[in-house]
């Protein structure tokens, strides 16, 4: 109380207005299961805070170098929030339209690409002077590279073929794959291409994608975050 007026407490932002579906019988609905298929714009912006959660702390993990369980226990519980608080998406999170990209890594839990990142991290702390990870996806040629390219030009790269069950089934998440080449082009302090046998395969679900970003987790229980990156190499 003050002054004996009472003082009303802070009205949280409320979120964008749920896409209306005309002619449907989910119109209205108040489940997201039920609600009209949003654009990955609109999608963004309705779970603008469990998005920029996953952003933050991919930002202060470092991308996962060095992270403690504890660390990755918080970002499996900001992702597992971003999933459930996202509405249906408008296409499949494997369709060429939405997978096809230039991806840049944010945040992981694969040893071996957290290895790279942090045995070469580079001098520096923006993009053009540390050590990157990307994945590269074109559902229509069923192609995936996956490659760090390190501040001395030099890049590791894997190479892999994919397929998609139904990339129009908008309930669908799952990508094969299967590598069937890798390299380490050195580029500094001399040129040479060294070939390296690749082994495996396995699959990734894309648990959620937008305009800009991604996330995935594999069959081997890893996590992926990762960014749209057109000007990545």
């Amino acid at each position: 109380l003050a002054g004996g007026r009472t003082r009303r407490a802070p009205v949280a932002p409320a979120r964008p207005a749920l896409p209306r579906c005309r002619g449907s019988r989910f119109a209205g609905a108040a489940s997201l299961s039920h609600v009209c298929r949003a654009t990955d714009a609109w999608r963004s912006g309705f779970v603008a805070k469990e998005r920029d959660e996953v952003m933050r702390l991919a930002t202060e993990q470092n991308r996962g170098v060095g992270h403690t369980e504890a660390d990755r226990a918080r970002m499996e519980a900001a992702i597992d929030a971003l999933v459930a608080a996202a509405p249906p998406p408008e296409k499949a999170n494997t369709s060429h339209d939405r997978l096809t990209a230039n991806w840049r890594l944010i945040w992981t839990s694969e040893r071996e690409t957290l290895f790279l990142l942090k045995k070469w991290p580079g001098p520096g702390k923006t993009k053009a002077t540390t050590t990157q990870a990307y994945q590269r996806i074109d559902v229509n040629a069923g192609t995936l590279s996956n490659a760090v390219v390190f501040v001395s030009g030099n890049v590791f790269e894997v190479d892999s073929t994919i397929q998609v069950a139904d990339p129009d089934d908008v309930e669908d998440v799952r990508v094969n794959f299967s590598f069937d080449a890798a390299q380490l082009a050195l580029r500094w302090p001399f040129k040479v291409t060294v070939p390296v046998p690749p082994v495996g395969k396995g699959w990734f679900d894309n648990l959620y994608v937008d305009d800009t970003l991604r996330i995935a987790r594999d069959s081997r229980g890893d996590t992926l975050v990762v960014v749209r990156d057109e000007h990545s190499r």
